[in-house]
């Protein structure tokens, strides 16, 4: 995949199993990739209960797919207290990912769940 995004479209190319799709998609909003989840995991306010939302672009999903979110403080976590949760809601597979971060902003957990599969990742400064 190679795309090139632009202030109302994102256009490319997609090539698999020997074909080549070419892309060319108006946008009716300005959007994030896909990847930045962990970006906005760092520098969103952490406001207990906020909700949010946010326009992100997945090819293999239709192009434009609107994310939901939540935040939550917990002081029952495994990583102690002073740690939130930042949840994602994929609005079109239903895909969601938990990014468990302390106060300074250091990841503690990140948990993607696909319907009945869980895969939980830690990096090494969750101790």
């Amino acid at each position: 995949m190679l795309f090139s995004f632009s202030g109302d479209h994102v256009s490319g190319t997609v090539m698999s199993n020997g074909t080549t799709d070419l892309v060319n998609m108006p946008l009716s909003q300005p959007l994030f990739d896909s990847y930045f989840e962990q970006l906005i995991a760092r520098t969103i306010d952490l406001k207990d209960g906020m909700l949010f939302k946010y326009p992100d672009f997945i090819y293999e999903e239709g192009g434009l797919v609107w994310q939901s979110g939540k935040i939550e403080k917990t002081d029952s976590s495994p990583f102690g207290k002073d740690v939130w949760m930042i949840t994602y809601t994929d609005s079109k597979s239903g895909r969601k990912t938990t990014y468990w971060i302390d106060k300074d902003r250091n990841f503690k957990q990140v948990q993607y769940q696909f319907g009945a599969n869980t895969s939980i990742q830690r990096p090494d400064n969750s101790k």
